[in-house]
């Protein structure tokens, strides 16, 4: 297998009701979807600078959307259905995947961190040079990024998904199998209004400071009256 590198960004179809649902009620149904499509370009944005790097972008339920074609051609993606009736699953399946095609080095994060530092990434896959697994952990017990380097080592089975517990559970497959790992700085995710609060925070301090956000989904936040409110 070459040293080829992959990043496998995780999406839902973008269905109204269905996606970023806990910024409900403070945020409609009709703000969080569009909300939430911002995410996932913004996410698509900043990976594709990633250099001699792939984007794969696995869709759930399947890439059966127009919106998924138009990603796929604008960022110039691979798609491909996530499969598996779990997290998990559906995880390992999309590193098998990419083995199969022949990328030893294997990265994948989802799209609820849209303001998740580009070199964050670009250190997991530098580290897959010396390491076999490395992990982005979240402040809520998960983690934000898992990267893997070689064939997918058994990590997914028994872990109760989308609980505080992941990362322990993870850690503690990684000792027992004595696989070496690295960490990543820890980070988090856009969940509920508060973070999506802390977020619109974050970017009006990064840009004073003179850094670069989003500026155009920045705007839009910066004139969501539910936002604006909280600040009152």
């Amino acid at each position: 297998m070459s040293n080829r590198s992959a990043l496998i960004v995780f999406a839902k179809k973008p269905l109204l009701g269905q996606v970023k649902s806990r910024f409900q009620p403070v945020v409609s149904p009709e703000m969080s979807l569009e909300i939430y499509r911002n995410f996932v370009e913004v996410t698509l944005d900043s990976v594709k600078q990633l250099s001699d790097t792939e984007i794969w972008l696995g869709c759930f339920p399947d890439s059966a959307h127009p919106w998924f074609e138009e990603l796929s051609k604008r960022f110039e993606l691979q798609l491909f259905d996530q499969k598996g009736e779990n997290l998990g699953i559906r995880m390992e399946k999309a590193f098998e995947l990419l083995s199969q095609n022949k990328f030893h080095k294997k990265v994948i994060i989802g799209t609820d961190s849209p303001h998740l530092p580009l070199h964050f990434i670009q250190s997991a896959i530098q580290y897959l040079d010396h390491s076999p697994v490395v992990l982005g952990p979240s402040r809520d017990g998960g983690y934000y990024l898992l990267g893997i380097s070689g064939e997918p080592p058994s990590l997914f089975d028994g872990i109760s998904w989308s609980t505080e517990s992941v990362l322990s559970s993870t850690l503690m497959k990684l000792l027992k199998q004595k696989i070496p790992f690295r960490f990543l700085p820890e980070w988090y995710d856009i969940d509920r209004f508060e973070d999506l609060v802390s977020l619109h925070a974050y970017w009006k301090s990064l840009k004073r400071a003179g850094g670069n956000i989003p500026e155009i989904f920045f705007r839009e936040l910066d004139r969501l009256e539910s936002i604006q409110n909280y600040h009152a």
